[in-house]
Parts: structure tokens; C-alpha cells; sequence
């Protein structure tokens, strides 16, 4: 695609997903308990996202999820942040020191787990999301796991 095609593309999907797509998330069986479970505990929890972060913010507030969240990292709309390690840096900027000693970052595609790894942190990959188990081992998780209740126990005891 030329530039301005890629642009014009852009913008269809941003003219889309803005009204609609946003919304056609999904929550995930048992995350906002794992998200209680995690604040209760003391965590400070942050989104990173390639995404748009208004984006990631509206989407976090629709599904009620935003009351969890301390803050959101994404791109800009200017392709500011477009890369995962880029995004997961900016993160990192938001917490203190031995905040950041204990960092992981959890995600279900290989874009996550590269970008830890580049920042010195440990990924997790979950099996549910996009992806599969072999992309996420494959790009060096630290641990994989296949449900919730596996990823509130390394949470909690890492916390």
C-alpha cells in the first residue's frame, strides 16, 4: 500500500472501531476477580497496549474494568508508542523504582512477551486471547498458563 492508501486505511478502521468495535470486547471468565484480588493485595496495575490509549481507556470503562487500573500506556494517534517495547517503557515510567524490580507483563500475542524481554521483564503468556501457546514459548514467556487461577497464583506470590 502506498502511504496515503495506508492512511485512508487508518482511517476506516479508526472511523469504525471508534463507535463500534471498541465495544465488541470481550471480558474474560474470572479477570475482574483476579483484578480485586490483585488491588486488594496492594498491586499497582497498568495497561500497556499498542493500542490508541483513549482507546484502551473507553474500553476499560465500558466493561467496568477501569476502577482496577492505576493508569494506561498506549500509542497515539500520531504513531507515537507504536511498539510493544515502546508502549511497556512508558509504563515502566509510571512506577517507582522497586515498583519496576517487580514488573511483569502479561499478554497473549509474541508482540508482548518480545517486548518484555527487551525491557528486562518477565512475560507471561496466556493461552486465551489471540496466538498460541507455541508463539508465546517461542518468543520466550517466562511462564505460560492456561487459566486465571494459574495466573493469580504466580501473581500473588510474585506480589
Amino acid at each position: 500500500m502506498t502511504p496515503e492508501q495506508t492512511e485512508q486505511a487508518v482511517a476506516h478502521y479508526r472511523a469504525r472501531f471508534d463507535p463500534i468495535g471498541l465495544y465488541e470486547n470481550e471480558v474474560y471468565d474470572s479477570i475482574p476477580a483476579l483484578l480485586a484480588r490483585l488491588k486488594a493485595a496492594g498491586a499497582v496495575i497498568g495497561v500497556a497496549t499498542s493500542k490508541y490509549h483513549g482507546f484502551a481507556s473507553r474500553i476499560l470503562a465500558h466493561f467496568d474494568l477501569a476502577r482496577y487500573v492505576d493508569f494506561v500506556a498506549g500509542s497515539e494517534p500520531d504513531g507515537t508508542r507504536r511498539r510493544e517495547d515502546e508502549v511497556i517503557a512508558h509504563a515502566l515510567d509510571r512506577l517507582d523504582s522497586g515498583r519496576k524490580q517487580r514488573a511483569v507483563m502479561i499478554g497473549d500475542r509474541h508482540f508482548d512477551i518480545t517486548g518484555a524481554k527487551a525491557l528486562g521483564l518477565p512475560g507471561i503468556g496466556v493461552t486465551w486471547g489471540f496466538g498460541s501457546r507455541e508463539e508465546r514459548t517461542a518468543a520466550g514467556a517466562a511462564y505460560v498458563v492456561d487459566h486465571v487461577a494459574e495466573l493469580q497464583a504466580l501473581l500473588l506470590t510474585a506480589e
